[in-house]
């Protein structure tokens, strides 16, 4: 998804409809674990980062098993994501913090699960 995210990105500056300058990442959940991977992963892409209740530490969200969705979702998280710990820190922005280059807002509430 993440590749998603970044081509999409980069075809819309491509297009010149865009300030490059000007351009920041922002999600809930997945989409907060989408923004600080694109800020993480993607240099000089993103002006800025803002994450709502991101996800980042899929490890401990699979092994806590309190993902709060419907019927089936977990099992299909853990079939995606697999439970190999080496793959976790590939994909993990918190183990490429310091990436980052650009302002980021995190915001995570106490009701929050991920």
């Amino acid at each position: 998804m993440h590749d998603d995210v970044t081509d999409a990105t980069k075809a819309i500056l491509h297009s010149g409809l865009v300030d490059p300058r000007r351009v920041a990442i922002m999600g809930t959940s997945f989409g907060g674990y989408l923004a600080l991977t694109g800020v993480a992963f993607e240099d000089n892409l993103y002006r800025c980062a803002i994450s709502i209740g991101g996800v980042f530490d899929w490890e401990a969200l699979i092994n806590s098993k309190r993902y709060g969705a419907l019927p089936g979702q977990y099992e299909s998280l853990c079939d995606n994501l697999g439970s190999d710990r080496q793959r976790f820190e590939q994909i993990s922005p918190l183990a490429h913090v310091d990436q980052i280059r650009v302002p980021v807002l995190l915001a995570h509430g106490s009701e929050d699960l991920s």
